[in-house]
């Protein structure tokens, strides 16, 4: 849900709540509108009644049902065991599962956990309906019939109408907290440092140019130290040396 949100509000985080909602309803009339037309056709085609993820996965593990062994433990019960066969590609495979169907309510349970996770038969599941000659599709549930989906992309959106027309809020009226302002620049790091952040013995650790002292910069000393302006000082008449040299070698120059 978090990674959806993340995606619609991408590119508008800096709005206003009202333009992230307002952004928000006019995205889930655009997605309702194209789910009912793609179902619509669907349906129209006069195809299987399933929509086409399930149709799609319903295929690819009927197919790798075809190498399945089954053995009926208990036919009046629905429990069966499959063997799956080993594959020499990867080193995977040779396993055994327990499938168990209930048939009144046309569900069942596999020890893999697909079929009663995503309520699609997997692929032990189907070799175990092949062996007692039942449907695979009678198992799979009814949240993904077309006309179900159709039923849940249904619903119709009321318009908004002209701002103008909205009733005045007789309400209090909420203001901005000016101090919950970020402020430019990085934020400061308020996480708790332990021995990770510790310095490691020998390394290089950055020091003031001002003051040669380290846990900050020429930009943020503020003459921590008793010589940072002597330092200064001497940087400066350092410099004021190297522009005397700089004039003297353009003199020569000339």
């Amino acid at each position: 849900m978090a990674e959806s949100v993340n995606g619609i509000f991408k590119g508008i985080r800096a709005l206003p709540i009202a333009s992230l909602v307002q952004h928000t309803y006019w995205r889930l009339v655009e997605k309702f509108d194209k789910y009912r037309l793609e179902t619509g056709a669907e349906i129209r085609s006069g195809g299987s009644q399933y929509s086409t993820k399930c149709e799609e996965l319903m295929k690819y593990r009927s197919q790798k049902a075809i190498g399945h062994s089954v053995t009926a433990l208990d036919r009046r019960q629905g429990i069966y065991v499959v063997q799956t066969p080993p594959n020499n590609f990867n080193m995977t495979g040779s396993n055994t599962l327990t499938v168990h169907f209930d048939n009144p309510n046309r569900t069942g349970f596999c020890t893999c956990g697909k079929f009663q996770g995503n309520k699609i038969p997997c692929s032990h599941a189907i070799a175990a309906c092949n062996r007692m000659g039942a449907n695979a599709y009678r198992f799979v549930n009814d949240v993904y019939k077309l006309e179900t989906v159709m039923a849940c992309y249904g619903t119709s959106f009321a318009p908004l109408g002209e701002p103008k027309g909205w009733k005045k809020h007789n309400g209090p009226i909420l203001h901005p907290n000016v101090h919950m302002i970020r402020k430019p620049g990085r934020p400061r790091v308020t996480r708790i440092h332990n021995e990770m952040d510790w310095p490691r013995e020998g390394a290089s650790h950055q020091v003031c140019s001002n003051c040669n002292q380290a846990g900050h910069n020429a930009s943020t000393c503020g003459g921590q130290a008793s010589g940072s302006g002597s330092n200064r000082g001497g940087s400066g008449g350092q410099r004021s040396a190297r522009g005397g040299r700089r004039g003297s070698r353009g003199n020569r120059r000339g």
